[in-house]
């Protein structure tokens, strides 16, 4: 039997030898990093010889990711301009904004957890009744205590947190004596990479910004207790700010006078925009990932700085349009590269020609005001939702709806020699007996017989894989560790297709669980926001403009799977209120047929009977397995 190219047997034990790319080297070099060796060794750790053949191809190309890997990190970091040494006014105005940013932290604590001063005093006031009358016949035991623990949550509360936050500010005191900065590393790290400072650890510049940072902290958590443990009123965002609690103006400026439209009273207070973002912020937290949250808070803090206005009921479409106008003059990064700045300061200080934010961006903002004036109009008084929308800018070369794969797209995805059967990973035009057979795999597939979202399969965890009256399920949640949905409705239940399972998604599941690991397709790299869909996402499309199932400039790439399986199912005869429970979309798309039919919800049984209708003509399946 002959040996495969790129084994060799090393005394008795089978080893992969893989040439270093030299693009890799010289990336290296260029980091002014040692080019390294021009060959990798790597054990197979075994001396039978049909053993290190299987291991072969899994060793090959894990050693391949990891060279794209690092060459797309080197290409990103040459990329990125040269770090400069902050002077003192920039770290002045870092230790600002961290400050800003802390307050802004105790503000939402108090906003969101704290009862006022007076629901303090009422709540025992109430649990002093509670203790001295006397049980009531009717009364249990049971619910006497539950209502006294009800006083008791509201009483104990603010204090709990107080202590939280002293014992906090007592950690960094010490810290700060002993110019320890491990406890504000986090802050400091994050200011160098937000501003491209050269700020190494343990030089002058560090200890400085450590040392500032600590005593600014400190400052807040003291002041905190002041501000928020004797405040008698709800912490609303008009009541902080005209107490000068959260005031934005740099030490020595004069107060900023107030906006227009700026509450005065208890009443107009309630139409507080940035106090009722926040209440809806609160309510889509489950459907948002954080990243995606501080993305509309920024959105909603530059449509009020630009607007100047403050009640809801005040604004009008001309204030959107022109929100509209100044974001097609802003600059990416307009935050970072602007730190405390306003919106008119830094198109004033943006170069003349410099790039300026993309129309698929200035869209998504305009989207996330939108939707806010859409729950606005349905939860607040005297709001109109259309004072809240504006034409979106047109985006060139795309159209107006995605389209849906076609059968024969579908076949050209799946019957590629990457799914039946290639030369290697390197070599996946050929066919070969070569498998592609990890995520890149699985996701695709996924989408195509189920209509799920990437990020909804991209996040599954191995626990979120059950059988229900003897059908194999996959449960769509955001109750897990790092899991977001877009909405509520996307909370559900999908069967898993018979293709799937006769591709071998079961030993795919019992693979990961006998690893012991808690994600499913715990093989997709991680982002730097720690996201596993960009990632997959971005392979997949390259893959299909590879084949030639997706042209330059056209929209879509796995949530195209999602329309197809729309289509398929409607083509089938199901209704599309029979369609929403299973791909999670609200009752909004069903209304034409909402009268049709069963209810909404499906049990297993019905929802396996609609998906073993995904069917695609001339797709062999047997060629995968």
């Amino acid at each position: 039997m002959g040996v495969e190219q790129n084994m060799r047997l090393r005394g008795a034990v089978w080893t992969i030898r893989l040439a270093v790319p030299k693009a890799l080297r010289a990336l290296r070099e260029q980091a002014g990093q040692p080019p390294g060796p021009r060959e990798v060794w790597q054990s197979l750790k075994t001396g039978d010889h049909s053993v290190a053949r299987r291991r072969l191809a899994e060793a090959k190309a894990a050693l391949l990711r990891e060279f794209d890997d690092e060459s797309t990190r080197l290409a990103e970091s040459l990329a990125r301009p040269p770090r400069v040494v902050p002077n003192a006014a920039q770290i002045e105005q870092a230790v600002f904004a961290f400050k800003a940013q802390e307050r802004a932290e105790l503000y939402r604590e108090r906003l969101q957890y704290l009862p006022t001063g007076a629901q303090v005093r009422a709540a025992q006031d109430q649990r002093f009744i509670l203790d001295s009358a006397p049980l009531d016949p009717q009364e249990t035991g049971l619910a006497r205590l539950m209502k006294r623990l009800d006083f008791d949550v509201v009483i104990d509360r603010k204090q709990a947190l107080a202590t939280r936050r002293q014992v906090l500010a007592t950690h960094l005191r010490e810290h700060l004596a002993d110019n320890e900065f491990v406890l504000i590393d986090w802050a400091i790290t994050g200011i160098a990479d937000q501003h491209g400072y050269l700020i190494e650890q343990d030089d002058q510049h560090y200890r400085l910004l450590g040392t500032l940072l600590l005593k600014a902290w400190i400052q807040e958590l003291e002041a905190a207790d002041d501000v928020f443990m004797n405040l008698d009123v709800p912490a609303t965002t008009a009541t902080l700010f005209q107490q000068g609690h959260l005031g934005t103006q740099q030490p020595g400026n004069d107060p900023v006078a107030p906006l227009e439209g700026s509450p005065t009273s208890a009443q107009t207070a309630e139409r507080d925009i940035l106090k009722l973002f926040e209440t809806y912020l609160a309510e889509q937290k489950s459907g948002q990932s954080s990243s995606r949250a501080a993305e509309s808070r920024r959105a909603m803090q530059q449509f009020v700085e630009v607007s100047g206005v403050r009640d809801v009921t005040l604004y009008r479409k001309a204030n959107v349009t022109t929100y509209k106008k100044k974001m097609q003059l802003l600059p990416p990064n307009a935050a970072r590269d602007y730190p405390g700045k306003t919106v008119d300061e830094i198109i004033r200080l943006k170069p003349v020609g410099a790039a300026t934010l993309k129309a698929k961006t200035v869209n998504a903002r305009l989207s996330v005001i939108a939707v806010f004036g859409k729950w606005l109009a349905e939860t607040t008084d005297e709001v109109v939702a259309s004072n809240f929308v504006t034409a979106p800018l047109p985006i060139a070369g795309t159209s107006d709806k995605m389209s849906e794969f076609t059968d024969a797209e579908v076949c050209s995805i799946f019957l590629n020699p990457t799914y039946t059967g290639c030369q290697g990973e390197r070599n996946q035009t050929r066919p070969g007996t070569y498998r592609v057979r990890d995520y890149r795999f699985w996701l695709p597939l996924m989408a195509a017989f189920t209509g799920c979202r990437l990020n909804e399969l991209a996040q599954l965890r191995v626990d979120d894989v059950f059988q229900r009256d003897g059908i194999l399920a996959i449960n769509v949640t955001d109750a897990g560790d790092g899991q977001s949905l877009k909405n509520q409705q996307s909370n559900r239940i999908v069967p898993v297709h018979s293709t799937l399972i006769e591709l071998g998604f079961s030993e795919r599941v019992d693979a990961a669980k006998a690893k012991g690991e808690s994600a499913l397709f715990h093989d997709i790299p991680v982002d730097r926001q720690g996201r596993r869909s960009e990632t997959a996402g971005k392979r997949f499309r390259k893959y299909i403009q590879r084949i030639g199932v997706k042209t330059e400039g056209a929209r879509g790439g796995m949530h195209r799977f999602r329309h197809t399986v729309v289509e398929k199912l409607r083509a089938s005869g199901l209704y599309d209120h029979q369609i929403a429970p299973l791909v999670g979309h609200g009752s909004g798309i069903a209304l034409m047929t909402a009268d049709y039919g069963s209810s909404r919800q499906m049990t297993v049984e019905q929802r396996k009977e609609a998906i073993e209708r995904i069917h695609y003509e001339g797709l062999d399946v047997a060629r995968l397995g």
